[in-house]
């Protein structure tokens, strides 16, 4: 059962995600992985985190192979294995993450490992949303998006900014986890350090309230500001056409006049 930490951050990480967006288990979906992977040896912890990625992305973004073959002309015989390969590009991300954490936190790298774990994820996010044309669907700060407040830092650091908190909590709550854990163990490294991990992860709880209230005193300014604005009437126009009839010559005119008759009632 050596893979079910992998497994179970794949499927916790895409909970955090619409339809389901259980934000909170975003603060603990990457313990598992962590715990599966710290200190392992490189390869070991590089399959552990394709494991995840691959568990990760084929439950959020399953979709995809329906899309395609529904609307790609493709039979399920070439969807299902196109996606089967995005997929696995996009698991590398994780498994590269993973590889890396195992092989700093094997003593091999003075490298501070929480921030170097989240500047890592953070770059592997980046690349990923710019290398090869890009993917950037599934940032982990999308997960944020119930949260308004929490987001509001985007303006200043971007997605990135976000990302980069979410994972160096993830690493922080599984360290404090730890040593509480092992705080019984004699020789353990991680109960000689409880108490700094406890300080490291109340300063940055401190850190995240502080910009929880940035964010609401930024809502509230935007609000304030927008109220002193001349007022402008908008009307987005929503067709609901199918796909496979939005670009059908059959319903050029019956799209067109659904079109027609909601932007007049908006009128």
């Amino acid at each position: 059962m050596s893979w079910f930490p992998a497994v179970l951050s794949g499927l916790l990480l895409s909970v955090c995600f619409p339809p389901f967006s259980c934000f909170p288990v975003t603060a603990f979906a990457l313990a598992p992985l962590i715990e599966a992977v710290w200190g392992r040896e490189w390869r070991y912890a590089g399959r552990m985190g394709f494991l995840a990625g691959i568990v990760h992305f084929g439950t959020l973004l399953w979709w995809i192979s329906p899309t395609i073959s529904q609307y790609g002309n493709l039979s399920d015989w070439v969807a299902w294995p196109v996606f089967g390969l995005l997929m696995c590009y996009l698991a590398v991300y994780p498994a590269i993450w993973s590889g890396l954490t195992g092989y700093w936190t094997a003593g091999r790298s003075r490298l501070p490992s929480s921030l170097a774990l989240a500047g890592t994820w953070t770059l592997l996010e980046w690349t990923r949303g710019h290398a090869l044309s890009g993917f950037p669907w599934g940032y982990l700060a999308y997960t944020l998006e119930p949260v308004p407040s929490m987001i509001q830092t985007a303006e200043i650091w971007g997605p990135y900014g976000l990302t980069f908190l979410i994972v160096l909590l993830n690493v922080l709550i599984w360290k404090f986890c730890k040593c509480i854990l092992n705080a019984g163990t004699e020789d353990s490294a991680f109960s000689q350090s409880r108490r700094v991990g406890l300080t490291q992860l109340c300063l940055f709880l401190a850190c995240l309230v502080c910009l929880w209230f940035f964010g609401k005193w930024r809502m509230m300014e935007v609000a304030h500001n927008d109220d002193r604005l001349p007022e402008l009437a908008v009307a987005a126009i929503q067709g609901a056409i199918p796909q496979d009839r939005k670009w059908d010559p059959a319903f050029q005119v019956s799209t067109l006049n659904t079109y027609a008759g909601l932007s007049s009632k908006a009128a």
